[in-house]
């Protein structure tokens, strides 16, 4: 339903506003049923009873002692009797609905031939017609004595009610947000990598058991993860003795066995070394490294260099985005995203790598971004790639590898706040943009 709120606070306004109206319209309807009807019925009966009260006095007095009575009444009383007519012998519609209730019932109890007569000017009154030996009389009552305004009786507690009601909404609405926005924000940062903090325990049942049920997750998948990184950290440890001793060998003993067989042992084992630093660095918790001011352009110069002295050509643009790549960043972690997503191009392209830092714009931080021209994917691939261990079938048809680098990558980016894309080049390849959030100034 387009027209039902969302969010929970005005869920909860319109719940107890539609309430509120219901139970103050069942309300009015008792009230009018038990309360107001039979007040307007008793009215109605001393009205009848005093008209047959003025009416058997006006017959009981001589007519010269009759005129003298009306002369003394004063015409500015609440109450008189005159044979003045109205106004108008249209009746006004008055503006209570009490009183339109109250003039209908009575009109129609009256005897054939007397009416009632509302009229709001020169004064807002009454005029009940009577009938005395053939000759009309009226009996004048000013409204203000009669009149019940029954709007402002029934609105002023209404209006009451529904303030009580929104400031008791508001209050229940900021005891069940808080925890949700607690809640919220650890959920946030365990998807970030990092360490939730734990949530109170307290407010309602229902908020304190899921605050609890939270806290327990949160323990369990630390607990998993640490475990997770011991593995596989005493696995690599453990794994890289023997690799080292086997290179050490090969390289003391390699003239004793054929070229192409000792050069393919030594690439075995640099590919297995490599596998096993992914894999300690998949282990470690780059939440260890403290959060620094940082150039982009210094990060990735130096990064470069490091593939540059190994004979590798890297080009690097953007440099002239110094000026504003500042960014509070984990240096060494941005430098370990960023030697895995050169790796990658390593393994899947033909040279022609590059290397761009882009400058920050008013909206928006700086970014890292990497191309290549190696092997398409497929936007479905995307997401899978983002997971460790996974890797797209052409990746596994003839290029080793772990499946780890752009896990490492994601978690990296996540830590940052930033924005890992995967775009496809045209006439193939692929460039993973790493955008880094605005930074807010205090």
């Amino acid at each position: 339903m387009k027209l039902w709120p969302k969010s929970l606070f005005w869920r909860s306004a319109l719940l107890i506003g539609s309430l509120l109206v219901a139970s103050q319209i069942v309300l009015s309807v008792v009230f009018y049923v038990f309360v107001q009807r039979p007040r307007l019925e008793f009215a109605q009966d001393l009205t009848l009873v005093y008209l047959d009260n003025v009416r058997a006095a006006l017959v009981a007095l001589p007519p010269v002692a009759r005129e003298k009575f009306l002369n003394d009444v004063d015409p500015e009383s609440d109450l008189r009797v005159t044979r003045e007519n109205p106004k108008t012998d249209a009746s006004t519609i008055a503006r209570q609905p009490l009183v339109r209730v109250f003039v209908r019932d009575l009109q129609a109890r009256l005897p054939r031939g007397e009416r009632v007569i509302v009229q709001e000017t020169p004064i807002s009154a009454l005029w009940v017609s009577l009938l005395v030996n053939g000759e009309p009389y009226w009996i004048v009552v000013r409204l203000a004595k009669i009149r019940v305004d029954g709007n402002t009786a029934l609105m002023l507690p209404f209006a009451v009610s529904l303030l009580l009601a929104a400031l008791g909404g508001v209050l229940i609405h900021r005891s069940l947000n808080r925890p949700i926005a607690q809640l919220q924000s650890a959920a946030n940062a365990i998807g970030r990598g990092e360490r939730a903090p734990r949530l109170a325990i307290d407010g309602p049942n229902e908020v304190a058991a899921l605050s609890n049920a939270f806290n327990r997750m949160a323990h369990d998948l630390e607990a998993m993860d640490a475990e997770r990184r011991v593995m596989l950290a005493g696995v690599s440890h453990d794994l890289r003795t023997p690799v080292t001793r086997l290179r050490l060998a090969l390289e003391v003993n390699g003239d004793q066995l054929d070229e192409h067989i000792r050069e393919r042992m030594l690439a075995n084992l640099r590919e297995l070394d490599s596998s096993l630093a992914q894999f300690l660095d998949f282990a470690r918790s780059e939440r260890d490294e403290a959060a620094v001011d940082a150039n982009l352009v210094d990060i990735a110069n130096e990064c470069t260099a490091n593939y540059e002295a190994q004979g590798h050509t890297i080009a690097l643009r953007g440099e002239q985005a110094r000026a504003r790549a500042n960014t509070r960043v984990r240096p060494q972690a941005i430098m370990r995203a960023l030697t895995n997503l050169i790796d990658n191009s390593l393994k899947y392209s033909q040279g022609q790598i590059e290397v761009e830092v882009i400058t920050g714009t008013s909206d928006r931080g700086p970014a890292l971004v990497v191309r290549d021209r190696g092997v398409s994917l497929h936007a479905t691939d995307f997401e899978l790639l983002r997971k460790p261990f996974v890797r797209t079938s052409e990746s596994r048809s003839g290029v080793a590898g772990t499946g780890l680098g752009l896990a490492i990558v994601d978690r990296i980016a996540q830590l940052h706040n930033a924005t890992l894309s995967f775009t496809p080049r045209e006439g193939g390849g692929l460039e993973v943009q790493m955008q880094f959030p605005k930074r807010t100034t205090s």
